[in-house]
């Protein structure tokens, strides 16, 4: 038996029962973990992923994604991503490729057995890269995210493993030039990552008889990563500037502003280079022993308590999400029992989403202040609009149908098409009556997997525009719509605002449309529009809602110069009022700070708690 057999035998003995057992448990720490953050923890984020997303089976989509350096890693990760429409189908995909960025890991760098726990962080910080976004997923412009990284360091870990293979020194130089000659159009980034490897493992594995060899192929490898992407920029590609050329590939995490987004990235690129140092004679003959067991497993627990604490989980955001989700289904009461559930305070968002449902469900005027109304802001390091999160869907349930287009377009020209934009598109144009604008982007849809059967819905009202009207979400939007269907300039900034004064400030319109701008009245505590809003709905109702009463009330007392004597209040409105005068004038010598607490006790969901002690809004 050779000597070479013997060192490998005596550095790789057969499996015993302490590795099965450390095995084991690494494989069932990763999956259970792997599993709980996607499909259970996260299932509408992964919902969210595929609708920001798009992949269309057709010669121009593949022909336009391939256009750029690492362009077939983007189509890759579209034609993936698209399957988290089924989160649970979406999430075992993502395992099984975790899996296998596992097992390449083990192969392309002979990891021994003790180090079986190491071969599972490449996998570990891929899964941080998809977790680690929250609000930036709204703001994020890079094809395939979730999957192009994870593709592209399978191919970088089997291609290391192919030329690792091979011993004779000029096909091995023959291998790196072609090697990314081919694959860097297709790869961008991950072929130049590959061919570092390459040169690491010749610096590394380097002997004193044929170092010339090792040389020559380090220098001229570095030749080739410098000189062949030039070649294509010169030659070929006429949209991808220099020297972002190098970078083709990686996600455009800068549109973020977070920089600290690419730390997964750089600690897994670190990872594999530093895992080449493997091959060095003199750990390559280090007997294993007990320490050298523990150490692997301590950095594996470690890895993956990292990936536990530094993705992203925040209330507000899963709420968001679910609350999108039930806009879009048209359950309103499933979205205003996520309001109640919600423990923390809600950002903006959440409770316009809540007033929102309230309104669809004419329920506004008795309940708009028992719900939560907090200003608790997004849950990120750099700043992300509510406009860019949820500003099309507000404007569309709200009728303002040119301002949800022109944001959909915006929004496509800067981050490409998605699923969500399309849809708006389809909405939008059949509410202004632009069919054959319709027809035009549910064609679209009707080409995606698990879109069809919504084009197919909606293309029963591009047939029909008639049966629009008959539809439960467009009935309550088109009553909403301006006649005059006008186009004003807004801050991107302020979308609550901006939809509030909009509202605030009309002088005509549906009844519908009347009994929104006393609401928005409401929000922006003012008076003087209130009061003509409030008396075209006594006039037009039977019965006026509770908060409408506690306003007229309010605004009289304060005002004295209104007589609503002859208003039929409810006794219990008119009592409670009573207490809560008294309680003014008892308390009149503290301060704002003290008495807050004792006024959300008593008076929390009423009118004049928010008037008192909330800001305003809309102004």
């Amino acid at each position: 038996m050779g000597k070479s057999v013997i060192r490998e035998k005596l550095i790789n003995p057969g499996l015993n029962k302490t590795d099965i057992l450390i095995n084991s448990v690494s494989i069932f720490l990763f999956t259970s973990l792997s599993l709980y953050m996607t499909a259970i923890h996260n299932e509408l984020y992964l919902f969210k992923l595929q609708d920001l997303s798009l992949f269309l089976p057709t010669n121009m989509f593949f022909i336009n994604t391939i256009s750029t350096p690492g362009g077939f890693l983007a189509y890759l990760g579209l034609f993936l991503t698209q399957f988290f429409y089924y989160p649970w189908l979406g999430s075992l995909i993502l395992i099984f490729l975790l899996f296998v960025v596992h097992y390449l890991t083990m192969k392309a760098f002979d990891l021994r057995k003790n180090l079986y726990p190491l071969s599972f962080i490449p996998s570990l910080l891929l899964l941080l890269t998809i977790l680690q976004l929250g609000y930036y997923i709204f703001i994020l412009y890079s094809n395939g995210y979730v999957y192009s990284t994870i593709c592209g360091i399978i191919v970088v870990l089997g291609t290391f493993r192919i030329y690792r293979s091979i011993k004779n020194f000029n096909i091995k130089l023959l291998f790196s030039v072609l090697y990314i000659t081919v694959f860097f159009p297709l790869t961008g980034f991950y072929s130049l990552l590959s061919v570092l490897l390459f040169v690491v493992d010749e610096i590394v594995t380097l002997n004193t008889d044929r170092w010339k060899d090792h040389l020559g192929i380090s220098i001229l490898s570095l030749v080739f990563m410098i000189v062949i992407p030039l070649l294509f920029y010169r030659y070929f590609y006429i949209s991808t500037s220099y020297p972002d050329l190098y970078f083709a590939g990686l996600p455009k995490l800068g549109f973020t502003g977070d920089i600290i987004l690419w730390l997964p990235y750089y600690a897994l690129f670190a990872f594999l280079i530093v895992s080449v140092f493997n091959f060095q004679e003199r750990i390559k003959q280090k007997t294993p022993n007990r320490l050298s067991f523990t150490i692997p497993a301590i950095v594996f627990l470690l890895v993956m308590s990292g990936v536990y604490y530094f993705s992203y989980d925040d209330e507000n955001f899963r709420t968001e999400l679910a609350m999108e989700r039930a806009v879009e289904e048209n359950d309103w009461n499933v979205l205003l029992s996520l309001s109640k559930r919600l423990e923390g305070e809600p950002t903006r968002l959440i409770v316009m989403d809540t007033y929102l449902a309230l309104r669809k469900l004419h329920i506004a005027g008795d309940n708009m202040f028992t719900y939560k109304n907090g200003y608790e802001p997004f849950n990120t390091r750099k700043s992300v609009l509510e406009m860019e999160v949820a500003g099309k869907m507000f404007y569309l349930q709200y009728g303002m149908v040119n301002y949800c287009y022109r944001w959909c377009m915006e929004d496509m020209i800067t981050n490409g098409m998605k699923i969500e934009n399309l849809k708006y598109f389809v909405k939008s144009c059949l509410l202004n009556n632009e069919i054959p604008l319709a027809q035009k982007y549910n064609d679209v849809l009707k080409k995606t997997l698990f879109h069809r059967s919504w084009a197919a819905k909606y293309e029963e009202y591009i047939k029909n525009p008639g049966g629009i009207s008959s539809d439960p979400e467009f009935k309550a939007i088109l009553p909403l719509i301006d006649p005059i269907n006008k186009l004003q300039t807004e801050k991107k900034e302020m979308l609550e605002d901006f939809l509030i004064y909009s509202f605030a400030t009309i002088h005509a319109g549906s009844p519908e449309l009347i009994e929104l701008a006393l609401q928005c009245n409401l929000e922006m505590k003012n008076s003087n529009r209130f009061w003509p809003f409030f008396n075209y709905y006594i006039q037009t109702h039977s019965r006026i809602p509770v908060h409408y009463q506690e306003a007229a009330l309010l605004f009289s007392y304060l005002e004295k110069n209104v007589d609503i004597s002859k208003i039929n209040f409810d006794a219990a409105v008119l009592n409670n009022f009573r207490e809560f005068i008294t309680r003014m004038k008892q308390y009149a010598k503290r301060t704002r700070k003290e008495l807050e607490p004792i006024f959300m006790k008593y008076f929390g969901n009423t009118y004049w708690y928010y008037y008192f002690f909330s800001k305003s809004i809309g102004k």
